[in-house]
């Protein structure tokens, strides 16, 4: 994939990192997102 600007690199990676970490799933977390693990390992702790 090429960019026509940082700006646009910036942009795109910005919505990997929001898909990756908030929407898609993990077999490594027990199919849960790494958002949700975050929110159960904090519920934890607090």
């Amino acid at each position: 994939n090429s960019f026509d600007s940082v700006k646009d690199l910036i942009y795109n990676l910005g919505n990997f990192l929001f898909e990756y970490n908030h929407l898609r799933r993990h077999g490594g977390l027990d199919y849960i997102t790494p958002y949700e693990k975050l929110e159960k390992v904090t519920e934890l702790l607090s």
